[in-house]
């Protein structure tokens, strides 16, 4: 774990062996593209990072198409990017585009829409906008099914209540409800003097 260095490179190598064998136009070279976004962001290089998955963007939405699962996963990986470089409302607009092509695409059920819910709610709360990011953790909660024996088909294509995911959104829930109980409870005081 942690040699991102050392992928970073086999990512290049990669992408250049792709280009020529394959062209710049080709799912497989955008993916790389994307895998080196990736790897630079664990590198704490966003800005580099935003680079190459822009780059990504451009040739999954040519040649793969704005609904594909890899477009998506694109749009993402620029929100968290930027997110990390603290540019929240930019981040949101991502998250937001992926949400829209998620619920179209897979559903409003589907793990990887809850997910973009919750990053939704985290880049909300980052934002200090709490009420808003609360609805967000909500709605990534409720796409977690209950735990029901009778309906494996239905576990099987969205999340258990013991996943991870499901934790963290509690967790994230509980955290933005003591935020705001802290802001009504100053502001009330505030009210009183």
């Amino acid at each position: 774990m942690g040699k991102y260095a050392e992928a970073l490179t086999y990512f290049e190598k990669s992408l250049e062996i792709q280009k020529e064998a394959l062209g710049e136009k080709h799912p497989d070279t955008a993916g790389t593209y994307d895998n080196i976004g990736s790897a630079l962001c664990d590198m704490g290089r966003f800005a580099e990072a935003l680079t190459y998955f822009e780059i990504s963007l451009e040739i999954q939405k040519e040649i793969l198409g704005e609904k594909h699962p890899d477009t998506t996963g694109t749009y993402h990986n620029i929100g968290s990017a930027l997110c990390d470089m603290g540019k929240y409302a930019e981040a949101l607009t991502y998250f937001e585009k992926s949400l829209e092509i998620q619920k179209e695409t897979l559903g409003e059920k589907h793990p990887d829409t809850a997910g973009t819910y919750n990053y939704i709610g985290s880049a909300l709360c980052d934002m200090g906008r709490h009420t808003e990011a609360l609805l967000y953790f909500e709605k990534s909660l409720a796409v977690a099914p209950k735990y029901d024996e009778k309906s494996p088909e239905i576990q099987k294509e969205t999340l258990a209540k013991k996943h991870l995911y499901t934790a963290t959104t509690y967790q994230k829930i509980d955290s933005t409800f003591h935020i705001l109980v802290f802001f009504v409870t100053r502001r009330a005081s505030s009210s009183n003097l």
